[in-house]
């Protein structure tokens, strides 16, 4: 019998940031909310900052509103937040249900390997298989949806899979 080799291709930056949202997944409205506060802390907004004139950098309400509409780290885990709702229903009916099952285990419960391989009844080269398999599944549906630029000066992990 032979097997066949399938190499995947995919940033390792992509794969850190695709593990911390998978991990901070529940709390992502967490992290929006420490981000908010640190900004907010940060400026030291007063109602009487509007006095200080045009050419100066106010620290009004109005000016912190706009910085934390603005901000590109919250909007950025809105997006993940959104994507990661529909991808999750594509892991469960479109791909394999064992994907969903392993970032449930894995991300979610934050359970040990060995234990999630008993649960899916497999060996660690299929657990290490399924891993990579749904990092880059939800790299190449990230980019669809635009939250990773295509190409880049990134450094690549490539990952050899026997299927």
């Amino acid at each position: 019998m032979e097997n066949k080799v399938t190499e995947l291709l995919y940033p390792q930056k992509a794969s850190k940031e695709i593990s911390f949202i998978f991990y901070n997944y529940k709390n992502i409205n967490k992290l929006i909310e420490n981000r908010r506060e640190s900004i907010m802390d940060k400026m030291n907004g007063s109602t009487r900052a509007w006095l200080k004139g045009i050419n100066q950098s106010s620290n009004s309400f109005e000016d912190i509103i706009i910085r934390l509409d603005e901000d590109r780290v919250i909007n950025r885990y809105k997006h993940w937040n959104e994507f990661l709702s529909s991808f999750f229903n594509i892991l469960k009916i479109y791909e394999r249900p064992i994907y969903y099952r392993f970032v449930v285990l894995k991300y979610f419960k934050n359970l040990e390997n060995e234990d999630i391989m008993k649960i899916l009844n497999v060996n660690r080269e299929q657990l290490k298989a399924i891993k990579t398999k749904v990092i880059w599944l939800t790299y190449q549906y990230a980019l669809k949806d635009k939250l990773f630029e295509i190409g880049g000066t990134e450094q690549c992990r490539s990952v050899k899979l026997f299927q």
